[in-house]
């Protein structure tokens, strides 16, 4: 049961995806933070639909538009005021009235319905809570998830960057006409800031190169000024 810390960058780089997502249900574990839950489904809720249209002009409803209709003429024609914002006295009021149509259930309808109603909200409810749950979990992973994440791009990072290595100093050596001093050099001049870098790989990389190992020189390696 190995933890992050004790991979090697090696065997980051071999881990599979499924892998991967076991290691963070894993350190996730070591530090008391819930599995992540299946994500929840919106549910399709039945809602009961009103059975009524109202026509709403000011305030009042009415059961039929033309009432409505008369009724808007009837104010649209006279002089109206309102009051400004922040109380500073009224003005005339030049924007018509419209109506405006409203859907509404009738008390039959509401008492008929209420069950389904209630039953709509609760699944409504449910799914909220899940979903609200599922978040707060979700939340609670992020930085695991990003550390181990991470963690396997810097393997994959740090390999591509030991393979130019390699194809620099093999480069480098045959500048260098075989002399390893001078190809480490050569290696420490293009990349400045680096010795310590270069000092812990340069014995793999010797290593590959003098054991034979098939390592195409970097034709593009700068020599340095």
């Amino acid at each position: 049961m190995k933890r992050l810390t004790d991979y090697t960058n090696e065997e980051l780089r071999d881990l599979n995806q499924q892998q991967i997502e076991d290691l963070i249900d894993l350190e996730c574990a070591h530090e008391g933070v819930p599995l992540l839950p299946e994500m929840p489904v919106k549910p399709e809720v039945n809602k009961p639909q009103p059975d009524l249209t109202l026509y709403q002009v000011s305030g009042l409803y009415l059961k039929h538009k033309e009432d409505a209709d008369r009724l808007i003429e009837l104010i649209n024609s006279m002089p109206r005021m309102e009051e400004k914002y922040y109380k500073e006295g009224y003005f005339d009021r030049e924007e018509m009235e419209r109506v405006q149509e409203v859907k509404v259930f009738s008390e039959d309808a509401k008492m008929r319905t209420k069950a389904q109603a209630n039953a709509a909200k609760e699944l409504e409810d449910q799914y909220r809570f899940a979903k609200k749950e599922y978040n707060k979990i979700a939340e609670q992973r992020k930085d695991i998830i990003d550390r181990v994440n991470d963690a396997v791009c810097n393997a994959f990072d740090e390999y591509n960057k030991e393979q130019v290595y390699k194809k620099q100093y093999a480069r480098y050596l045959q500048l260098a006409e075989g002399e390893k001093d001078i190809a480490l050099n050569f290696m420490k001049a293009a990349h400045p800031h680096e010795d310590e870098y270069i000092e812990e790989i340069l014995g793999k990389i010797s290593d590959d190169i003098m054991l034979g190992t098939q390592v195409a020189a970097d034709e593009r390696a700068p020599l340095p000024s």
